[in-house]
């Protein structure tokens, strides 16, 4: 194993080295570093020879900046924000009576479009994913939304009809995925007055799983 060189109080561009941190499974050496940004990071020596420069928050300004300088408007992350604020600030929006007239609201520190671009950027932002309230009855701010799948977001949603069977809880949409059923064929049978064991358990007759008769 080659000698250890001591990296402690040399700085690499934003990055100042703490301490020694240790190495990981295959011997390379991994240090304690702060970032003039303010944050504290554990960064292979390697990396910091070879032109790691920050926690990774240069990356993240320079994305910010490019963004801006090249027209954000047209950004989809432009587009996800002006849309939450039609819908929960513009009464003529066709969605608003769902948010803003419910009282779902931007909070003011996302009022910034910038401000807003920095957190999504932060906090996972992909293009293909979609911003989700954690808490449907509360508005859009950093401790109430994340970013997820559109698929994870249906399972988010305040009209999922939540099924209780065997002791379990779930959305409708799973139980008829696990006893090979249909959404729409459960769906149906538990607006047709079926119990939920009976809605369940009862197998489907063919693929299409037609609707059975409305119970008296």
């Amino acid at each position: 194993m080659p000698k250890l060189i001591d990296l402690t109080g040399q700085r690499f561009g934003r990055l100042v080295v703490i301490s020694y941190y240790g190495p990981d499974k295959r011997g390379k050496a991994r240090w304690n570093c702060r970032c003039d940004c303010g944050r504290t990071t554990v960064t292979y020596g390697q990396a910091l020879m070879r032109g790691t420069t920050s926690c990774g928050c240069e990356r993240i300004e320079k994305m910010v900046s490019r963004s801006t300088t090249h027209g954000a408007a047209k950004t989809r992350l432009y587009q996800i924000w002006n849309d939450i604020k039609s819908r929960t600030g513009n009464p003529n929006n066709k969605r608003y009576n769902r948010y803003g007239g419910r009282g779902i609201e931007l909070c003011k520190e996302w009022e910034n479009f910038e401000t807003f671009q920095q957190w999504a950027l932060e906090n996972g932002y992909r293009e293909d994913l979609t911003i989700d309230r954690i808490d449907n009855n509360k508005g859009y701010s950093p401790k109430n939304c994340r970013w997820t799948t559109k698929a994870q977001q249906n399972r988010n949603k305040g009209d999922n009809i939540i099924l209780e069977y065997n002791g379990q809880r779930k959305i409708l949409a799973d139980w008829a995925k696990e006893k090979g059923l249909t959404y729409a064929c459960l769906k149906n049978r538990i607006k047709r007055g079926w119990t939920t064991e009976q809605a369940i358990e009862t197998p489907p007759q063919n693929k299409n799983c037609p609707l059975l008769p409305e119970k008296k």
